[in-house]
């Protein structure tokens, strides 16, 4: 490499590089708290986790007995996948990657300013749109595709399902930024992290972040993924094994019509059946029991979804980003609160029967395989949900009920939700 070979041709230059490098990380490290550099007094090997040169990163190893480069290791590697096409992978540093856009009439040069939510200010960048990457990379098809996923440095994930990038605010991937900084503010401990090779950014200046929740990972939830190197087309199966409902096939039923409604509007933030976004750790099949709906098919309204799950953990109302506020006239569009009513109740039904049936019982290969059939137990009772509430409720096995709910005020809602899973399972097999 260039760099350090003009620079090394001496121990006193290799010397003065070491120094350089030392005191610009003794400089920085509390802004790379969680990238410092390490010394190994045993093989005299100082680990440097990451040194920029020009628009590329590497990770170095310095022998300080002789002054002399042990070893450099690039870390700035763009990997482009697909989860449906095993054999299909492609790999950019940085330069070859900007190289690539530019052979192919993608400009590379042009500078936008993004409002930054948490430091609260416009900053430029240089970037080229996300869309016009993917087009270039995996063909035009992929717009076809469910879901896409962003990895980092550290092997963080973060997903978006396609159509917000064909249909809703546009992206781009910056890969520097105008004053040169290149970093991120981590909320009030004065912590930055760098934000190379790629920064996912969205030209969306009406995100409001609630202080209740850690900024940057609210922030992630909503797009914003820094230290992008690995970007794979992937489905909402592979994409979320838990959250999905995997069990119906058809795909419009109110189940999975209010997965892809869930998808879009909840799972940024929040998770159901710990698949989902970051910001809130509640499942939001669980959150559902805090509200008392009477019936699920005629009640639910839009308010009802937008004022009681958009909370902080102190119970008080979060302002709501717009592209994932329901929308108003959404009752009236394909039902989509009953939808996702209907999906959480599904799901909290398969999360109960796991936790409380399946132990003892098996239900179409999941369970106990020497238990006895579930759905052939309660088959008589699937005809009439209250003589289902009143078996699962009611004790009669030595003055215990079938299942032990572990909150008495919910256990209806809880038994309403059991009895839509096995039913709903009974019918699909």
């Amino acid at each position: 490499m260039k760099f350090f070979s003009d620079l090394g041709k001496t121990k006193k230059s290799y010397f003065l590089m070491v120094v350089v490098l030392i005191v610009n990380w003794m400089t920085v490290k509390t802004l790379l708290a969680n990238e410092c550099p390490t010394f190994n007094p045993e093989t005299k090997i100082l680990h440097i986790p990451k040194v920029c040169v020009g628009d590329q990163q590497y990770e170095v190893d310095v022998e300080l007995k002789d002054y002399a480069i042990k070893n450099y290791k690039p870390l700035s590697i763009i990997t482009f996948l697909d989860g449906e096409n095993k054999v299909f992978k492609k790999e950019f540093t940085i330069a070859e990657f900007l190289k690539f856009l530019e052979e192919n009439e993608i400009p590379t040069q042009e500078v936008k300013d993004f409002y930054d939510p948490i430091e609260e200010k416009y900053k430029g960048y240089f970037v080229v749109p996300t869309n016009k990457v993917l087009d270039l990379v995996y063909g035009e098809n992929w717009q076809t595709r469910e879901e896409i996923q962003f990895k980092d440095l550290d092997g963080r994930k973060y997903s978006t399902f396609v159509e917000k990038l064909t249909e809703g605010i546009d992206s781009f991937l910056a890969y520097k930024e105008k004053n040169g900084s290149f970093i991120i503010k981590e909320d009030d401990a004065h912590i930055y992290k760098n934000l190379g090779p790629l920064f996912l950014v969205w030209d969306d200046p009406d995100i409001e972040l609630e202080p209740t929740y850690p900024l940057v990972q609210q922030l992630i939830s909503f797009g914003w993924f820094p230290q992008v190197t690995e970007v794979t087309l992937t489905t909402f199966a592979n994409q979320f094994p838990q959250a999905f409902p995997r069990e119906i096939q058809d795909g419009n039923s109110s189940q999975k019509k209010g997965f892809i409604a869930a998808r879009k509007y909840c799972l940024h933030c929040h998770r159901v059946d710990n698949d989902g976004g970051w910001v809130s750790k509640r499942d939001l099949n669980a959150a559902m029991f805090s509200y008392e709906f009477d019936d699920f098919s005629t009640s639910i309204t839009t308010d009802d979804i937008n004022s009681n799950f958009i909370k902080d953990r102190n119970g008080n109302q979060l302002p709501i980003p717009e592209e994932m506020e329901l929308p108003r006239n959404a009752r009236d569009k394909d039902n989509m609160p009953t939808n996702i009513f209907s999906y959480l109740t599904f799901m909290e039904g398969r999360v109960l029967t796991r936790e409380h049936c399946l132990e003892c019982h098996i239900l179409y290969e999941n369970g106990n395989p020497d238990g006895k059939v579930l759905n052939e137990v309660v088959k008589p009772y699937l005809a009439n949900e209250e003589r289902f509430i009143t078996l699962v409720t009611t004790p009669h096995v030595m003055g215990k009920t079938p299942i032990d709910f572990p909150d008495e005020e919910q256990e209806e809602l809880m038994a309403k939700s059991i009895f839509a899973y096995i039913k709903t399972m009974t019918e699909v097999f």
